[in-house]
């Protein structure tokens, strides 16, 4: 599939599969409905296809037709996800934000980090990062963020449930992205709208992440449970 312009019509996005492995499309990359948030260029996104194709990888199934949710991204076991991720996001042009410290952005950096999706976060704010987040998803119009709930590249017994909190107090849905190193294919998955019990939404992401394959396996524990915030203090999901 060629680049298209920003503001170009594009055909409305497939149905997303509850599971991977029953995915089939044949091309490597999914169109995107009109509703998502689009960024990048013409030049970003020709790297972006050209670097995902000659990996091997492809896209599959693309974004859901929305244009605010927040993307819960397992299994997070090697540094190649964000490599391979960024790539994958270029070449559909898609706009995702993802949360950095604000102690991050300095002058030199900024520009560049705004350019990738970078939101900085105020760890020291009164209002703490859930609440931050909310107001992100409330001020525009599309929004799309993505976290890593595992908060390290090293197997985890917990996850950290800021994103969960941050869905609730934002009313967005979440949506579930993997990294298929098994089958070399990335994509998204199920949406989950918050119930209010987090137990039982978080036996629905155990589900769907269950059968993907990590390119560290055995750093990804499919049985997770929820992190306190009494086990650590509060800092960004995907802060590593």
């Amino acid at each position: 599939m060629l680049c298209k312009k920003e503001g170009e019509s594009l055909e409305s996005n497939k149905p997303l599969h509850t599971d991977p492995k029953t995915s089939q499309h044949p091309r490597a990359f999914p169109t995107l409905g009109d509703k998502v948030p689009r960024g990048g260029n013409l030049l970003s996104c020709a790297i972006g296809k050209l670097v995902v194709r000659l990996t091997g990888w492809r896209v599959d199934p693309g974004p859901p037709n929305l244009s605010k949710f927040l993307v819960v991204v397992a299994p997070h076991t090697s540094n190649w996800d964000a490599i391979y991720g960024l790539c994958a996001i270029s070449g559909m042009r898609l706009r995702i934000n993802w949360m950095v410290k604000d102690s991050v952005f300095v002058p030199v950096l900024r520009g560049f980090l705004k350019a990738l999706g970078g939101i900085p976060v105020d760890r020291s704010s009164r209002h703490g990062i859930v609440e931050q987040t909310a107001a992100q998803f409330a001020k525009h119009d599309q929004f799309i963020l993505a976290l890593t709930p595992e908060g390290t590249r090293k197997r985890v017994e917990k996850w950290k449930t800021g994103f969960y909190h941050m869905a609730v107090l934002a009313k967005v849905p979440m949506v579930t992205a993997f990294f298929d190193y098994e089958r070399r294919v990335m994509g998204f998955g199920q949406i989950i709208e918050p119930s209010g019990d987090l137990a039982a939404d978080l036996g629905r992401l155990q589900d769907f992440f269950a059968t993907i394959k990590g390119k560290h396996p055995e750093n990804f524990n499919p049985e997770f449970r929820a992190k306190s915030v009494a086990d650590s203090p509060e800092s960004p999901p995907n802060e590593h």
